[in-house]
């Protein structure tokens, strides 16, 4: 995950690119770098960490420049270190690049044999060092652009500045988005991953496909395809909403977080019955397909469609099911893709395997621009609205609430749950605190539970993993004793997920295991499980009764979004 602009003006652009980068750094915070041309030469600036780390460099320093690229980015190929750090400057250009070059080893070594150096590890760094060699050996920039498009393997998003042509930036797309915006009014050309970091500049956007390249001046760009020729330009209305307000929140996290309500509201309010318009009546297998919180939230759906429909589902992982040579996909069978943003590049890689093979595939997408929008047979919008924490928060609540639909959920039990929320968020301090002494000398932690909690801890693990940057794994309830309980001793915390529902009684057998084990148990239940359950833990975060089972995910999740939110400004550098 790494997020691209680009910005040509006739102003200075760094600020904008630091604004836009900022809406995108949910793609990646390893390091961050920006690159701008003036008078004919190409300066830059890289940090690692945080994007606040550049932004001070450039306030300390200032980077002047009428055209520029930034990139905000999350290691993949090679370290995070300066190095790799994009852009990737040689000597007479510079690139930012989303996605993986499959074939970067070969392409290196016949650029080492060719005479050229190389200073990182990254994959990035054969796409300008291919672009000099081929205008050294006589090629116009765009000859070049073309030659190393046609040479590069896998999925791409690139951007480029250079020398040979200062008033100009390229973008080539392959397989990874990147989006044109135009500013009439100021005659500023920008360059995205992803539409609403510009949607503060631009009324209308390009969507680049696959085996095209973008070549931007000011207030004007063209649209080439691989072979080199012109190809139509479609324009598209992009909202012209306001990201970058934290409304008075510290962060962006802890804004969606306490948007959650509203946003289950709005879902109820605006709901157009589309979802229950799928006929389940001749489908005989339902798959669903996601990576991370989505998955999560696949599980979830899982419990509820099979109750509902009596009909076998099951879920994959789309890193998984994408590797698939010759994927099962029978008569009757119907796919569910889920993604935050349509653009996950495991889940889209994973749907086009399923269209090519004939499957039927429905979308719940937060995006409606986005290629998974577009690849599906039906979509239903999560309506989410935009979300830019590195976490996903409201869009895991939102897919829940978009399958209670599907799965033909009684409003009401969305309606108690929006309630159930927001006397969750009223104990923001409270599950501060425990967060703060929960954790105190812990190596790991561990989240249980079970049916339908079992979920929840797998969702739990991962805010903490990506947030505190603590070792954290989900596990259900039942499975400790097949091994895992080894792990458990006194610097271990054992977060428990523990509803009264027809699981809780086993859930008092674990939380007995743990206890035997000498590990630190931070029990979140209702008042009523708690007074049991007093000689048990060490610490207690206390939520509502649920309403039905269906509440469940509604009333736990933000628990761990607001626990996990308490380490994600103070411990990441």
């Amino acid at each position: 995950m790494c997020g691209i602009i680009g910005v040509i003006s006739s102003d200075q652009v760094v600020g904008r690119i630091l604004k836009s980068l900022k809406l995108l750094e949910y793609r990646g915070y390893d390091s961050a770098g920006v690159a701008t041309i003036k008078g004919n030469n190409i300066k830059v600036r890289k940090k690692l960490g945080k994007l606040a780390n550049l932004a001070k460099s450039t306030e300390e320093e200032q980077l002047e420049g009428n055209i520029g690229l930034g990139h905000t980015r999350w290691a993949t190929h090679g370290t995070p270190k300066i190095e790799n750090t994009h852009p990737i400057v040689t000597k007479d250009s510079a690139v930012v690049h989303n996605g993986i070059i499959e074939n970067y080893r070969e392409l290196k070594e016949d650029l080492i044999r060719a005479g050229y150096k190389f200073h990182g590890d990254t994959d990035t760094e054969v796409i300008p060092n291919i672009i000099d060699f081929f205008q050294n050996n006589g090629a116009t920039l765009i000859e070049a652009v073309l030659l190393c498009a046609n040479k590069l393997k896998g999925a791409f998003a690139i951007g480029l500045l250079s020398k040979s042509n200062p008033d100009l930036i390229i973008a080539i797309k392959q397989g990874s988005p990147l989006i044109i915006g135009l500013d009439e009014e100021k005659k500023s050309c920008y360059l995205s991953s992803d539409a609403s970091s510009i949607s503060e500049f631009c009324r209308e956007v390009i969507y680049l496909e696959d085996g095209q390249i973008g070549i931007l001046e000011s207030n004007q760009y063209k649209i080439i395809d691989f072979d080199g020729q012109e190809v139509a330009i479609k324009k598209e209305k992009v909202s012209n909403e306001k990201c970058s307000d934290l409304s008075g929140f510290s962060s962006f996290m802890l804004k969606e977080i306490y948007e959650q309500p509203k946003i289950i509201k709005d879902i109820i309010a605006k709901y157009d019955e589309q979802a229950n318009k799928i006929d389940f009546s001749k489908i005989n297998h339902i798959k669903i397909i996601a990576c991370g919180t989505s998955m999560y939230a696949g599980y979830i759906a899982k419990l509820w469609l099979e109750e509902k429909y009596n009909i076998n589902t099951s879920v994959e992982i789309a890193s998984e099911f994408s590797t698939k040579k010759n994927p099962i996909i029978n008569k009757g069978e119907l796919f569910f893709f889920i993604s935050q943003s349509g653009e996950t590049a495991d889940t889209l890689a994973s749907l086009k395997l399923v269209k090519k093979h004939g499957g039927c595939a429905i979308g719940i997408i937060n995006n409606a621009n986005s290629t998974m929008a577009k690849l599906v047979d039906k979509l239903i919008l999560v309506e989410a609205g935009i979300e830019i924490a590195v976490a996903a928060t409201k869009t895991f609540l939102a897919q829940l609430a978009t399958f209670a639909f599907i799965s033909g959920i009684e409003v009401e039990n969305l309606k108690q749950s929006v309630k159930l929320i927001q006397q969750i968020l009223k104990k923001d301090k409270e599950i501060y605190k425990i967060a703060k002494d929960g954790l105190v000398n812990a190596q790991k932690v561990i989240f249980i539970g079970r049916a339908v909690s079992y979920p929840i801890a797998l969702e739990g693990a991962l805010k903490m993993k990506e947030l505190a940057y603590i070792p954290a794994e989900g596990i259900a309830a039942g499975e400790l004793k097949h091994g895992s309980i080894a792990l458990i001793d006194e610097k271990t915390s054992v977060i428990v997920i523990a509803p009264e529902d027809s699981s809780f009684s086993k859930i008092v057998s674990n939380i007995n295991e743990i206890k035997a084990r000498s590990g630190k148990i931070i029990l979140i239940a209702c008042r009523k499980a708690l007074d049991q359950l007093k000689h048990l833990y060490d610490y207690a975060i206390e939520v509502p009764e649920y309403i039905s089972e269906v509440t469940i995910p509604f009333i736990y999740t933000p628990v761990f979004a607001i626990y996990c939110s308490s380490y994600s400004s103070t411990t990441r550098k």
